[in-house]
């Protein structure tokens, strides 16, 4: 969860950290416990993986890495363990 934190603060977490409720649309992914509802509904990877599921993110920007998605995707699939 180390990497899967530095991922989120640095792709995720200027809309959806402390600025949330003004850019990010109220979602916050600045806690594991914010994490969890978008995690376990299937939001949080749709998002990143732009597979029309979910709002594509990040918004108006580049899809995430690959690498940054498989690391995310392994770590949701293994579940998503706060370690």
């Amino acid at each position: 969860s180390n990497q899967i934190v530095s991922i989120v603060n640095a792709q995720c977490n200027y809309c959806h950290g402390a600025a949330a409720n003004s850019i990010g649309g109220g979602i916050y992914l600045n806690t594991y416990a914010a994490m969890q509802p978008y995690i376990k509904n299937g939001s949080f990877l749709n998002s990143i993986l732009q597979n029309g599921k979910a709002s594509a993110m990040p918004k108006n920007g580049a899809k995430m890495d690959n690498c940054s998605i498989l690391k995310i995707q392994s770590w949701i699939n293994k579940g998503a363990i706060n370690n």
